[in-house]
Protein backbone atom coordinates (compact mmCIF):
# COMPACT_ATOMS: atom_id res chain seq x y z
CA UNK A 1 0.00 0.00 0.00
CA UNK A 2 2.84 2.36 0.89
CA UNK A 3 4.57 1.61 -2.43
CA UNK A 4 1.36 2.42 -4.34
CA UNK A 5 0.99 5.72 -2.48
CA UNK A 6 4.61 6.73 -3.23
CA UNK A 7 4.16 5.82 -6.91
CA UNK A 8 0.99 7.93 -7.03
CA UNK A 9 2.85 10.91 -5.50
CA UNK A 10 5.67 10.60 -8.05
CA UNK A 11 3.22 10.53 -10.96
CA UNK A 12 1.33 13.51 -9.52
CA UNK A 13 4.57 15.46 -9.09
CA UNK A 14 5.60 14.77 -12.69
CA UNK A 15 2.23 15.89 -14.00
CA UNK A 16 2.25 19.07 -11.92
CA UNK A 17 5.76 19.89 -13.11
CA UNK A 18 4.77 19.71 -16.76
CA UNK A 19 1.73 21.92 -16.21
CA UNK A 20 3.78 24.74 -14.69
CA UNK A 21 6.66 24.40 -17.16
CA UNK A 22 4.85 26.47 -19.82
CA UNK A 23 6.17 30.00 -20.19
CA UNK A 24 3.70 32.84 -20.46
CA UNK A 25 3.79 36.36 -21.87
CA UNK A 26 6.07 38.51 -19.71
CA UNK A 27 5.67 42.30 -19.60
CA UNK A 28 7.97 44.68 -17.72
CA UNK A 29 7.78 48.47 -17.45
CA UNK A 30 11.11 50.20 -16.93
CA UNK A 31 10.79 53.64 -15.42
CA UNK A 32 13.36 56.40 -15.78
CA UNK A 33 15.69 56.82 -12.80
CA UNK A 34 14.33 60.18 -11.65
CA UNK A 35 13.65 60.95 -8.01
CA UNK A 36 11.91 64.28 -8.53
CA UNK A 37 10.65 65.47 -11.91
CA UNK A 38 10.08 69.09 -12.87
CA UNK A 39 7.26 70.44 -15.02
CA UNK A 40 8.21 70.21 -18.69
CA UNK A 41 10.81 67.50 -18.13
CA UNK A 42 10.80 64.79 -20.80
CA UNK A 43 10.91 61.16 -19.59
CA UNK A 44 11.23 57.93 -21.54
CA UNK A 45 9.64 54.72 -20.26
CA UNK A 46 10.38 51.33 -21.80
CA UNK A 47 7.80 48.55 -21.96
CA UNK A 48 9.48 45.19 -22.57
CA UNK A 49 7.25 42.43 -23.94
CA UNK A 50 8.49 38.84 -24.14
CA UNK A 51 6.37 36.28 -25.97
CA UNK A 52 8.08 32.85 -25.88
CA UNK A 53 7.31 30.17 -28.47
CA UNK A 54 5.09 28.26 -26.02
CA UNK A 55 2.94 31.38 -25.55
CA UNK A 56 2.73 31.89 -29.32
CA UNK A 57 1.24 28.40 -29.58
CA UNK A 58 -1.12 29.01 -26.63
CA UNK A 59 -2.39 32.51 -27.57
CA UNK A 60 -3.44 33.72 -31.00
CA UNK A 61 -3.56 37.37 -29.95
CA UNK A 62 -3.26 39.59 -26.90
CA UNK A 63 -3.73 43.18 -25.71
CA UNK A 64 -1.93 45.21 -23.07
CA UNK A 65 -3.35 48.43 -21.62
CA UNK A 66 -1.25 50.80 -19.56
CA UNK A 67 -2.74 53.77 -17.69
CA UNK A 68 -0.18 56.48 -17.14
CA UNK A 69 0.05 58.75 -14.11
CA UNK A 70 -2.02 61.95 -14.24
CA UNK A 71 1.22 63.96 -13.89
CA UNK A 72 2.39 62.71 -17.30
CA UNK A 73 1.35 63.55 -20.84
CA UNK A 74 2.12 61.08 -23.65
CA UNK A 75 4.17 62.65 -26.43
CA UNK A 76 4.53 59.50 -28.51
CA UNK A 77 5.43 55.84 -28.68
CA UNK A 78 7.60 53.67 -30.90
CA UNK A 79 8.47 50.00 -31.30
CA UNK A 80 12.26 49.83 -31.00
CA UNK A 81 12.78 46.81 -33.29
CA UNK A 82 10.26 48.05 -35.93
CA UNK A 83 7.98 45.00 -35.57
CA UNK A 84 4.83 46.00 -37.48
CA UNK A 85 2.79 43.28 -35.71
CA UNK A 86 2.38 45.57 -32.69
CA UNK A 87 -0.42 48.13 -32.95
CA UNK A 88 -0.19 51.00 -30.47
CA UNK A 89 -3.07 53.35 -29.70
CA UNK A 90 -3.05 56.32 -27.33
CA UNK A 91 -6.17 57.77 -25.77
CA UNK A 92 -6.93 60.21 -22.97
CA UNK A 93 -9.54 59.90 -20.24
CA UNK A 94 -10.71 63.49 -19.91
CA UNK A 95 -12.60 62.82 -16.66
CA UNK A 96 -9.47 61.49 -14.93
CA UNK A 97 -6.90 63.46 -16.91
CA UNK A 98 -4.92 60.31 -17.65
CA UNK A 99 -3.49 58.79 -20.81
CA UNK A 100 -4.00 55.15 -21.74
CA UNK A 101 -1.74 53.23 -24.09
CA UNK A 102 -3.15 50.06 -25.66
CA UNK A 103 -0.79 47.62 -27.37
CA UNK A 104 -2.40 44.94 -29.53
CA UNK A 105 -1.03 41.92 -31.34
CA UNK A 106 -3.54 40.34 -33.72
CA UNK A 107 -1.48 37.27 -34.66
CA UNK A 108 1.29 36.10 -32.32
CA UNK A 109 2.69 33.76 -34.99
CA UNK A 110 3.65 36.82 -37.08
CA UNK A 111 5.93 38.24 -34.35
CA UNK A 112 9.44 38.52 -35.77
CA UNK A 113 11.19 38.23 -32.38
CA UNK A 114 10.36 36.78 -28.97
CA UNK A 115 11.22 40.05 -27.22
CA UNK A 116 10.44 43.62 -28.17
CA UNK A 117 10.75 47.00 -26.50
CA UNK A 118 8.27 49.83 -26.82
CA UNK A 119 9.48 53.34 -25.99
CA UNK A 120 6.93 55.64 -24.34
CA UNK A 121 7.87 59.32 -24.53
CA UNK A 122 6.25 61.51 -21.88
CA UNK A 123 6.38 65.01 -20.50
CA UNK A 124 5.76 65.98 -16.88
CA UNK A 125 2.76 68.33 -16.72
CA UNK A 126 2.54 68.55 -12.92
CA UNK A 127 5.64 68.26 -10.72
CA UNK A 128 5.88 65.17 -8.53
CA UNK A 129 6.06 65.54 -4.77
Amino acid sequence: MKKLFVTFLIILTLLMGSVFAEENINITLEQPAVLKAATGQKLEYTLKIRVPESAKRQYESFNVSLMMDSNLKILGTSVKNNDSTYEINNSRLQTLGRDIITISVGDTKRLSKDTTEIAIYTEVITPTA
